[in-house]
């Protein structure tokens, strides 16, 4: 609530965030082309080594 009061932006509080954020790494590696270039470059190259 404090958020949506605060920004006058429409918030949810999800019942499982951990399965959020499951699903969203999944929706990004199906699609990787296309939404691979929101990740931060330097970020993922660290990860990848």
């Amino acid at each position: 609530d404090l958020v949506s009061n605060e920004t006058g932006i429409l918030t949810h509080v999800a019942e499982d965030p951990l399965l959020c954020v499951v699903n969203g790494c999944g929706r990004v590696l199906e699609d990787f082309k296309r939404l691979g270039r929101v990740l931060d470059a330097s970020e993922f190259s660290r990860l990848a080594n």
